[in-house]
């Protein structure tokens, strides 16, 4: 680097003492001269350019020494406030782009991190704000970009408040310059927008006139030229959006600050108790640049279709989000921000003011409350006038009949509602008979069984009483456990078919045994607990006999044992000394015959109960008496037992679910007045339970969003289920679809994703079949906003990235697939297309069993008719195979097929003669990476390795997919496509 900054240095120096002489011989003098006047600036004519100066500074910008850094950046300052540097001219190690942008990027490669000296931090501050705000020099675009990031940067990096308050004076500056050029030039159009908008007319006119191909001329018209300036590709929190196009530099420098700042105020908030919180302070900074724009838009903004557009894609989407912040400033913030675009922007955003109206309204929670409160007197009236109608117009098998038998006179004669009273009575006695057997149950089971055979709810088979005993929720668990332990020979029947109704296929063995005790509790004698472990063995050997990890049902007897006590001595609060994980492998040794199992099962087996108990809770009832009994006692031991009291209603109430969920029950449409009794009796207890809340302190209705992350797995899919539900009668309204419910349930999904994977996988079901009626919506505002949603969901999903052999991102990027095959709008399909594109950008490296469903986008996108989603889906395709296949073909491997199929529909599309080659070529490619990764083909799990040889394996996967989507190719090619494809195939032959 010194030998580099002595050759510019002295090259520079030789340079400038050449002009001064030159200068000295014209007679000019220098700037003091009695010719100057005494002007800062002087004439043009007089000044000196230094754009080709500038290596030195450059180079010092980049040195590590601060005094060296200041020193420049303070020139460089100077140079360009006093008109010396311009940066108007190429730059001359990149002819593509201006000298500006490599000044604008010196300046900003000064900043090193948070270690960077704060005088070098102030002088940045004060170089980037003369290169925005002087009229010399013009920064644009991506430069513009880095000079807003980098203060945005250092207001948050700093520690001193003295360029804290520089750098959010000189972003404000900034930001203020850039919106004020955009309101100057206004809409006027740049002259290369105008030359390119003419030569298209002329070439689309002439095509018109000669060739009369009216579809290609349609196509050429709609292409953008290098004046036409786009938002494709581009960075700092990109959107999925439609093709824009920008009038003049100067609105999209307006349109990608904006853009910037919206991505900025979506952020995470971190840790709000945490005083250098750089999310929070990020978002702070953002909200109030954003707010600033508002205030001080004029009707150019307000009009321009790109902000619109943006606001309703982007701003609005944060306004939601930081609406329901606990953080009172970002809230307000957000506040005023609302409040400016009601006041500004009404007429754009009917409907998503509307939606934030909905969601930040402080009197929401009364209003739903009136709302469930009217519904509900609405359906008791309902009742009411229903019977009233009946009972003045009777049946006419009720009219004359004259009976003094009371007792059959409460029971019509109709055949239809006899039967149904009948089938009502015994369900209430059988429901009546299983809560009187919980009393008699939990002391004596064996005449709790005998009460339920009684009354024919139970068998006397072995089976029926163990399907009985694994089906019924509401019985206590430690009684369970204690009757199947029993020695008696019938119940020992009982317990192997309990067991025997179990299936342990395919499970690890710690998951098993998971299963295995969740029904019920263990039974404190060793005798029991010997019996059912033993039986355990034996049933889980049975499901894998293929498992090839015990010598016999003996060891996974032990073994289980050995489990029981780790989960006793790593949880229980009496042992003080926990085992060790070189303890849990010794005290198992030989137990496999003599032998020992692998170490590494061990190890796994210790991690899993380490980190996860396997917990044997004893059943409500006996929870709920132990708690009755010391009511007496001081006011903290009363508020535990008030807690475990709750926690014991909520496992009641969580198995009542399970079992309402599995059960069947038919439904019977009301037609007689006799039906009114059973549906008033089965909704009077609820109603009054909702009617006595009014009289309770009432909670903010927004927590039931955010507190559904504490949800149970079962409950949180169904409120998932009803949140769908009620979304989809909103979106299925034909005047305007509300999009109220769909934002909340983004939210929910949003707070739940951290999950465990079962769980997740659950709630992803029902949310995700959702987005797939969303995303097929006539209304476009309601498809756009959905597969935006779904992008935003991913982008979250995929950072939790994926191990090898799950197919959890494979389930969740399906709607994707869903959509683009469904919807007819060919903005929707474009959006999916981007959508797909953008996640492969910014998260390539974690997509995994995703890309079959990427694939699959892009395979549907191939036969599309829109020019536009052809080539976009095109680009992204053979991006990935050019790229990612090269850099990480072992990642891609599952989805080889469904790639090899994708690019054999665009080789297959007539439309484009020139896509075809480059798809051949690109399917040439794919032969290339098969011949190249063949060890990595073979290492590759997958379910037929142990009957397939390595050759065999190179051929299923690699050359066999490659052949068979050439077929149908193949027979439809041209000569010189087909020529193109036999050399695929003779290459295939020469790798083979």
């Amino acid at each position: 680097m010194d030998g580099s900054r002595r050759l510019a240095y002295q090259t520079r120096i030789s340079f400038l003492r050449i002009s001064v002489d030159k200068k000295e011989l014209k007679g000019e003098a220098s700037y003091a001269g009695e010719n100057n006047n005494g002007v800062v600036l002087p004439d043009r004519e007089r000044i000196v350019e230094a754009d080709r100066y500038f290596l030195p500074f450059e180079l010092a910008c980049r040195s590590r020494s601060p005094k060296i850094v200041i020193t420049a950046l303070d020139c460089l300052q100077k140079l360009i406030a006093y008109g010396h540097l311009t940066g108007r001219g190429a730059d001359s190690s990149n002819p593509d782009r201006k000298l500006i942008d490599r000044i604008v990027e010196a300046i900003c490669s000064s900043f090193v991190g948070q270690g960077t000296d704060e005088a070098v931090l102030l002088q940045i501050i004060k170089a980037l704000l003369a290169v925005v705000l002087t009229n010399n020099c013009e920064v644009h675009e991506g430069s513009l970009l880095l000079a807003v990031r980098t203060c945005f940067t250092i207001f948050l990096a700093t520690k001193s408040p003295i360029n804290q308050s520089t750098a959010k004076g000189t972003l404000t500056q900034v930001i203020n310059a850039v919106f004020a050029n955009m309101e100057r030039v206004g809409n006027t159009k740049d002259d290369s927008v105008i030359v390119h908008e003419v030569v298209e007319h002329l070439v689309s006119t002439t095509a018109s006139m000669t060739l009369e191909v009216n579809d290609d001329v349609e196509s050429r018209s709609g292409r953008g030229g290098a004046g036409a300036s786009t938002i494709w590709g581009e960075t700092d929190g990109a959107h999925a959006e439609d093709q824009i196009t920008f009038p003049n530099v100067e609105q999209k420098d307006a349109f990608l600050v904006f853009r910037a700042l919206c991505v900025l105020a979506q952020k995470e908030e971190g840790d709000v108790n945490d005083p250098r919180n750089t999310h929070l302070n990020s978002k702070m900074l953002a909200l109030e640049m954003l707010l600033l724009v508002l205030q001080n838009s004029s009707t150019t903004l307000q009009n321009a279709q790109p902000f619109i557009l943006l606001i309703k894609k982007s701003l609005c989407v944060a306004l939601s989000r930081n609406a329901v912040s606990s953080n009172v400033k970002v809230f307000e913030k957000s506040l005023a921000i609302f409040v400016q675009l009601l006041d500004k922007f009404k007429i754009h955003l009917k409907l998503q003011i509307e939606d934030n109206v909905a969601s930040i309204s402080w009197f929401r929670e009364r209003a739903m409350r009136l709302l469930g409160l009217s519904c509900l007197t609405d359906l008791l009236q309902c009742l009411v006038d229903w019977f009233d109608v009946c009972e003045t117009t009777k049946d006419a098998m009720y009219q004359g009949r004259q009976d003094d038998d009371e007792a059959t006179a409460e029971l019509p004669s109709s055949p239809t509602v006899h039967k149904f009273i009948h089938l009502k009575q015994k369900k209430e006695l059988m429901e009546h008979g299983i809560m009187l057997c919980g009393i008699p149950f939990s002391r004596k089971p064996k005449q709790g069984i005998a009460f339920l055979q009684e009354h024919g709810f139970v068998g006397t088979e072995p089976n029926e009483i163990a399907e009985f005993l694994m089906k019924e929720d509401r019985l206590d668990k430690t009684v369970v456990g204690d009757f199947l332990g029993d020695p008696d020979e019938f119940n020992k029947q009982i317990m192997y078919a309990y067991v025997d109704d179990m299936d342990f296929s395919g499970r690890d063995f710690v998951s098993a045994l998971r299963l295995f005790l969740e029904k019920f509790r263990l039974p404190g004698e060793a005798q029991k607990i010997d019996r059912l472990m033993e039986k355990f063995a034996s049933r889980y050997c049975e499901c894998n006999p293929s498992l090839g990890l015990f010598a016999s049902a003996d060891t996974a007897y032990v073994l289980a044992y050995s489990i029981i006590m780790l989960t006793t001595d790593l949880h229980s609060a009496q042992v003080k000394s926990k085992m060790t994980k070189d303890q849990y492998v010794n005290m198992n040794r030989g137990i496999n015959n003599g032998a020992d199992l692998p170490p590494d099962v061990l190890c796994a087996i210790y991690d899993d109960i380490a980190t996860n108990e396997i917990k044997m809770k004893a059943g409500a009832s006996k929870l709920l008496k132990s708690t009755k009994a010391n009511v007496g006692e001081n006011d903290k031991q009363r508020r535990a037992l008030a807690t475990l009291e709750l926690a014991a209603m909520s496992e009641t109430a969580r198995a009542l679910m399970e079992s309402a969920s599995n059960a069947a029950a038919d439904f019977t449409s009301a037609q007689h007045q006799h039906h009114v009794r059973p549906m008033f009796k089965i909704c009077w207890t609820p109603c009054l339970a909702a009617f006595s809340v009014g009289l309770q302190a009432s909670d903010d209705i927004e927590e039931i969003f955010h507190g559904s992350c504490r949800l149970t797995g079962d409950a949180i899919v169904c409120f998932v289920r009803a949140l769908c539900a009620v979304s989809k009668e909103e979106l299925n309204q034909p005047a305007a679809p509300r999009m109220f419910l769909l934002g909340k349930l983004v939210e929910v999904a949003f707070y739940n994703m951290g999950r465990i994977r079962l769980e997740w996988r659950r709630i992803w079901e029902v949310v995700g079949e959702h987005f797939n009626m969303a995303g097929c919506n006539a209304s476009e505002i309601v498809a756009h906003y959905s597969v935006d949603a779904l992008r935003q969901l991913a982008i979250k999903f995929l950072e939790k990235g994926e191990l090898p052999n799950f197919r959890f991102q494979k389930d969740f990027l399906r709607p994707f697939e869903v959509i683009m095959a469904r919807n007819r709008s060919a903005q929707t399909r474009e959006l999916v297309v981007a959508c797909c594109s953008n996640l492969v950008e910014a998260h390539a490296p974690r997509i995994k069993s995703g890309w079959q469903n990427l694939f699959s986008v892009w395979t549907l996108a191939a036969g599309d008719v829109q020019k536009d989603i052809v080539e976009a889906a095109f680009l992204a395709s053979s991006r990935v195979v050019l790229y990612q296949f090269k850099e990480d073909f072992a990642s891609v491997l599952d989805a080889f097929q469904e790639a090899l199929k994708c690019l054999a529909e665009f080789a297959c599309n007539t439309n484009h003669p020139d896509m075809n080659m480059e798809a051949i070529r690109l399917i040439r490619s794919c032969g290339e990476y098969v011949s190249i990764n063949q060890e990595r083909i073979v290492e590759a799990p997958w379910e037929e390795s142990w009957s397939v040889s390595g050759d065999q394996r190179i051929w299923l996967r690699g050359w066999f997919p490659i052949f068979f989507e050439l077929r149908e190719r193949t027979a439809r090619a041209f000569d010189s496509e087909l020529f193109g494809d036999i050399n695929i195939i003779k290459r295939g032959a020469i790798y083979r």
